[in-house]
């Protein structure tokens, strides 16, 4: 073997791969906190969002009612009375 061969062949044996190292393995993954306060943040977190998407979806109901109702009876004029 040359002298270029041996540097080529040390070069990419200690060649290390840049998706293989812990910092890249660790940035996609998530870890756990093991900690009371920061299950219970999250858990006020959830609710937050959930309360507010159950807010808007709870005051759609009755609207998405009087569309079925005058889908099923097709009595659409159900739908624009008492509009002013």
């Amino acid at each position: 073997m040359t002298q270029d061969q041996i540097i080529a062949y040390l070069i990419a044996e200690t060649a290390i791969k840049a998706n293989e190292t812990s910092l890249s393995l660790y940035k996609l993954k998530s870890r756990s906190d093991p900690r009371a306060s920061s299950y219970v943040i999250g858990l006020v977190g959830m609710g937050i969002i959930s309360g507010i998407l159950g807010i808007v979806i709870l005051s759609d109901i009755p609207t998405l009612i009087k569309h079925f109702i005058a889908a099923v009876t097709c009595r659409h004029e159900l739908l624009y009375r008492n509009r002013v």
